[in-house]
């Protein structure tokens, strides 16, 4: 669930980035922009592939495209549904994050997969002291 949700914040940077920095648009107007295309399906659709293929840089981009659509299903499952996931499901969808964020936000994929390494080695730790 953090790692999907990390990737949706990749998704964020790489848009804010894009309009802010190389547009110099109004960050309110990109906030509302960023809030209307929700979900990282919306984010990709609306705002990430217009915005890949003005930079030229759609083709590397489009390779991560049906990783997010099941990065988007598990994390709907288990926000919206309720179910579990099974290891490999997990480690499937943080796989696929971890490759999103290192395209959208490279800045923020060692940190994240630091966090994420952390995490797991604190949850075997406590799972052990049971």
């Amino acid at each position: 669930m953090r790692v999907a949700t990390s990737s949706e914040i990749a998704s964020n940077i790489y848009i804010r980035h894009y309009l802010l920095q190389k547009h110099h648009l109004p960050a309110d107007f990109v906030d509302a922009l960023l809030k209307s295309a929700n979900g990282m399906a919306g984010k990709f659709r609306q705002l990430i592939t217009p915005a890949a293929k003005s930079l030229g840089n759609w083709e590397q981009i489009k390779s991560i495209q049906k990783k997010i659509d099941s990065i988007n299903k598990h994390r709907n499952e288990v926000a919206h549904e309720g179910k579990f996931k099974n290891k490999p499901d997990a480690e499937l969808v943080f796989s696929y994050a971890i490759e999103v964020i290192g395209l959208l936000a490279p800045n923020v994929k060692e940190e994240a997969a630091r966090k994420a390494e952390f995490s797991n080695f604190k949850h075997r730790r406590e799972k052990k002291n049971i």
